[in-house]
C-alpha cells in the first residue's frame, strides 16, 4: 500500500516519518515526539530511493491518560504508521471523572511501526 492510500486515515500526516526520540514529562503533563517528518521520496534509481526530511516535533500537552507501549530494535528505527484525532467526551473508563468534566477530551491514537 502506498502513502496515497494512507492520506485518508492519517489525521497527523505522520505517516513513514521516522522517531528519533520521545519524552515523557509528568511534571507538566506532556508527551512529546521528535521525528524526521518526510517531506519528499527521491528516487535514486529504478531499485533505489531515499526521502527527504525535516526534523520536526510532535507534543501533546494537558494528558490526562496515556498507554505508550514501545521498544527499540537493534539497528532499526520506529516510524509512524498512522494517526488519528477524535473528540469525544467519554474517552476511556481510566480517565478521572473530574478530568472529563472540565476538559474538551481528544482521544489521540498514533499507531508505529517498530
Amino acid at each position: 500500500m502506498n502513502i496515497e492510500d494512507y492520506k485518508g486515515n492519517d489525521d497527523l500526516q505522520l505517516y513513514d516519518s521516522v522517531i528519533k526520540k520521545f519524552v515523557i514529562d509528568h511534571q507538566n503533563k506532556t508527551v512529546e515526539f521528535y521525528f524526521l517528518n518526510v517531506i519528499e521520496r527521491v528516487d535514486r534509481s529504478e531499485h533505489s530511493f531515499t526521502y527527504k526530511v525535516r526534523e520536526a516535533r510532535l507534543k501533546f500537552s494537558g494528558v490526562v491518560y496515556a498507554k505508550l507501549p514501545y521498544w527499540m530494535e537493534f539497528d532499526e528505527w520506529s516510524e509512524f504508521y498512522r494517526s488519528a484525532v477524535i473528540k469525544t467526551s467519554s474517552i476511556l473508563q481510566r480517565v478521572p471523572e473530574r478530568a472529563q468534566k472540565h476538559k474538551e477530551l481528544k482521544n489521540s491514537y498514533i499507531s508505529i511501526w517498530v
